[in-house]
């Protein structure tokens, strides 16, 4: 399936369920494909998250949908719907998303409100960038005592590996320094992407921003992110 029909499957899911949330449960269930599906919608891969926003079709309540009945989906129906709001095509709708997260734990929500802290609108990730650090330094507070963990939840392990990257060197060299030194205290593999010249591609992108960085602490942040891909442990 491409990812384009992925992100149509979801909608429409959305779409049926939003229109009857009594009910929505049992109708996401009776029309997911399998469990690797929802594993992947859990995830929300940051080109699923793109995809879903360019999603056309007769999905009128999905069109429609009003950022106050956000709040409506998250204490009413199931939180897979929010998954999928999260990365709805109105920065309104996903505004009002990021004002929900905070009724919600880390495992549920967390790498949804990471792909927030690096949306394209400036609005957008300025509200949920503090909100991703906050919690990222709670998890790094456990790692930093005696009693640590033996790995991090996956929740955390997905949203800290999506925010390795150049991008949110440029939109929050904050939240990317945060979330190198989780990864360096929880002692974090490197993504399995970087396996077969993944680790050069991923190097390549980091200089091409490096060399359009126009702030010094956008350059200070990329030139962090290039040391600390080049000392991660194998994965």
């Amino acid at each position: 399936m491409s990812s384009e029909d992925r992100a149509t499957a979801f909608v429409r899911r959305t779409d049926a369920s939003l229109r009857d949330l009594d009910n929505a449960e049992e109708l996401w269930t009776a029309s997911i494909r399998s469990s690797t599906e929802e594993i992947r919608l859990h995830g929300l891969p940051l080109e699923l998250d793109n995809t879903i926003r360019r999603v056309t079709g007769p999905f009128g309540t999905w069109a429609n949908l009003n950022p106050s009945q956000v709040e409506v989906v998250r204490e009413r129906g199931p939180i897979n719907l929010l998954w999928v709001i999260s990365a709805h095509p109105s920065g309104r709708v996903r505004e009002a998303f990021v004002h929900q997260t905070k009724h919600l734990p880390n495992n549920h929500i967390l790498p949804h409100l990471a792909n927030r802290s690096i949306d394209f609108v400036p609005q957008i990730r300025e509200l949920a960038s503090p909100l991703v650090i906050a919690r990222l330094d709670e998890v790094l507070a456990k790692y930093s005592g005696l009693n640590r963990p033996a790995a991090l939840p996956t929740p955390v392990h997905i949203a800290v590996n999506k925010l390795l990257a150049p991008r949110t060197a440029m939109v929050s060299p904050l939240l990317l320094q945060t979330c190198i030194d989780l990864a360096k205290t929880a002692g974090m593999p490197q993504p399995r992407r970087f396996r077969g010249g993944g680790m050069a591609k991923m190097i390549d992108r980091c200089n091409q921003t490096l060399g359009a960085a126009s702030e010094p602490e956008f350059s200070a942040a990329v030139e962090a992110l290039i040391a600390y891909f080049k000392q991660a442990p194998p994965a």
